[in-house]
């Protein structure tokens, strides 16, 4: 998603090319249609089995799949970097441009946002800048 925030740290047209061409990686991978699929699909999955009432083995479910989207969409964020890097290329504009604006999310939102992990929507900044330096 291209927030007001990330348009500020942008200082370059070829940032800014890489950044869009990420968020065409995403559109043309059709991760949100594949997103909404998943969820459902668990969703329904979880009522099955644990019924529909509140209880500590439905919430127990409701984490699991939280994990597994979650694992999911960092998935689609790599394969976006990497459709991102082709178009980049494509257009003969270098990939790596887009590394000054990593350091700049990572400075601005510190250990924060930098981990990845489970429950972590975006894969690490390490994960990225390999997908970049590619």
């Amino acid at each position: 998603m291209l927030l007001d925030e990330l348009v500020q740290l942008i200082d370059d047209p070829e940032v800014l090319a890489g950044v869009l061409a990420h968020e065409v990686g995403h559109i043309t991978a059709n991760h949100s249609a594949r997103m909404v699929t998943r969820s459902a699909l668990i969703a329904v999955g979880v009522g099955l089995v644990f019924g529909s009432d509140e209880t500590l083995i439905e919430e127990l479910g409701t984490l699991g799949s939280v994990l597994i989207l979650s694992e999911q969409s960092q998935e689609f964020e790599l394969e976006a970097d990497l459709v991102s890097v082709d178009i980049i290329r494509k257009l003969d504009m270098n990939p790596r441009s887009v590394l000054g604006l990593l350091d700049k999310i990572e400075a601005a939102c510190g250990n924060a946002c930098s981990s990845g992990g489970f429950f972590s929507s975006h894969p690490s900044f390490a994960q990225s800048r390999a997908n970049l330096d590619s």
